[in-house]
């Protein structure tokens, strides 16, 4: 799955971020980032994953939101350029957070030339039954901070940046 992101409001150090998911086996799953423009430069650089951290989503944070169809439960998954990854279960809209083992970042990797920067990771998944569905509700987030001020990127908006909306979620077969 490839897919570009769009801001809740303009973001002029950010020319364009896009995301690419790939499932690899039965335990794998691959994720790239891009982002190019004046920000690029400004974000970390890192050959090896960090510990896990609560509140990534104060700074440079990409996200990835996963639920079944149908299921009110949902994960949120969190990584930030320099390595630092966390996840969370949650019961249903914004409730009952969890720490979850769901995935875990097995190798993180980035680079950045000029005003391009990408990141790939490797997320190990766990045997959880999510991962045996047909289908999978998707959403592909970031936060980037531009001086004191957030700008909210996600596949698309309600009437204000909610990461957490499933009606922002896309669904993918697997």
């Amino acid at each position: 799955m490839k897919a570009s992101l769009v801001p809740f409001e303009s973001c002029p150090i950010v020319q364009s971020l896009g995301f690419e998911l790939v499932f690899v086996g039965a335990d794998r799953l691959v994720l790239r980032v891009t982002v190019t423009g004046a920000i690029a430069s400004k974000l970390a650089i890192t050959k090896a994953p960090r510990q896990r951290r609560s509140g990534l989503w104060n700074d440079h944070c990409f996200e990835l939101f996963i639920g079944a169809p149908g299921s009110d439960v949902y994960w949120e998954w969190n990584l930030a350029p320099s390595g630092h990854w966390q996840c969370f279960r949650f019961s249903q809209y914004r409730k009952n957070r969890t720490l979850s083992e769901l995935l875990t970042l097995s190798s993180c990797v980035s680079h950045c030339k000029a005003d391009a920067y990408a990141l790939e990771a490797d997320l190990f998944r766990s045997q959880d039954p999510i991962w045996q569905k047909q289908s999978l509700k998707i959403g592909l987030c970031a936060v980037i901070r531009s001086n004191e001020d957030l700008s909210y990127f996600a596949l698309n908006h309600g009437a204000r940046p909610d990461f957490h909306d499933p009606h922002q979620y896309v669904e993918i077969s697997l």
